[in-house]
């Protein structure tokens, strides 16, 4: 429903919380879309991969669940293959399940926006929303910092934790080693998302391992299949920008930009730009985002973000200078 109305009346519609609303609750109705912070079409990849494509060597791992989205169609998927039913295994779903003030923003036109305070517990709403496939769900609550996969071999593993480095080496120590060679999925739902920027370098750094198996379409996702065994160095490395050469991170984007949908290039892109102005570079990233434009990435979507946070970044900068002086 969505790809019928243009961007701008989308964006429109956002603003005017009473018809976002609407928009939301119709869009739902016609779609069967669940509430989340996920596409359609990546809930919709999520139940065929259960229904025919696991095939019972591993677990199901859903790292960041939040409401649910991703767990219940995984789940609703499985239930339907006989290789997941027999091996008695179910979905781990790993959350802080722990509300913040800003998950109101994805709620819109479901009557639950302003129902949690910050900083209370929601794993009671995400166990009543999954109630159907309960039998096939474990949650995990808890900081992936802290606590660490205890189970077996991971067959499918969906990444939405990448938040920090703390979180990326968690998960690339604690999970990744328990993925299967030539039979894992790994799908980071935050690819096409330019506020993790550590996830396209990790995934270069790690591309002799890897394939690209689907690249999602309306959605941020990117889903890779593990194609042969990761060296125990690059599993036990702990990652940082500082682990990452100028040339790596150059050729980490030139190297995704190429493969990547291009609905999706302008999120990437604005990815490498964020990743000077988190280390308050905010000259070398003003470089980037011109050199990324020269290129022919437009100026859509998170590069208008980028540029947005750049100017603002430059402004305050300015205005410490004006103080000083």
């Amino acid at each position: 429903m969505s790809s019928l109305i243009p961007q701008k009346l989308r964006q429109a519609l956002r603003r005017n919380s009473i018809m976002h609303g609407a928009y939301m609750r119709l869009k739902r109705r016609f779609t069967s879309q669940l509430v989340g912070m996920t596409s359609k079409a990546e809930q919709d990849f999520c139940t065929r991969y259960g229904r025919e494509i696991y095939s019972g060597e591993g677990d199901v791992v859903d790292l960041g669940c939040w409401l649910g989205s991703t767990t219940i169609t995984l789940a609703r998927g499985l239930s339907e293959n006989n290789a997941f039913v027999r091996a008695g295994r179910t979905v781990h779903a790993y959350d802080l399940f722990v509300w913040s003030d800003w998950m109101n923003e994805s709620l819109a036109g479901t009557g639950i926006s302003g129902r949690f305070a910050e900083g209370e517990s929601f794993l009671a709403e995400f166990e009543r929303r999954s109630a159907r496939y309960s039998e096939h769900i474990e949650p995990h609550a808890g900081d992936l910092t802290k606590i660490r996969w205890n189970g077996g071999p991971i067959e499918f593993l969906l990444v939405d934790a990448m938040k920090n480095w703390d979180l990326t080496n968690a998960i690339i120590h604690d999970f990744y080693p328990y993925l299967i060679p030539g039979k894992s999925l790994v799908m980071h739902q935050d690819f096409a998302f330019w506020l993790v920027p550590w996830i396209h370098v990790l995934q270069w750094r790690l591309r002799d391992h890897f394939e690209i198996y689907d690249d999602i379409q309306g959605s941020t996702s990117l889903v890779f299949k593990l194609t042969s065994p990761i060296p125990v160095e690059l599993l036990t490395e702990k990652y940082s920008y500082k682990r990452f050469s100028r040339q790596d991170l150059n050729s980490a984007y030139e190297y995704f930009l190429d493969r990547v949908s291009p609905a999706k290039r302008p999120n990437v892109a604005a990815a490498k730009v964020l990743w000077f102005l988190d280390q308050n570079d905010v000259s070398e990233a003003g470089k980037v985002l011109n050199d990324l434009i020269q290129q022919g990435i437009p100026l859509t979507d998170e590069m208008l973000a980028a540029r947005e946070m750049l100017e603002s970044r430059k402004s305050a900068a300015e205005d410490l200078v004006d103080r000083v002086l």
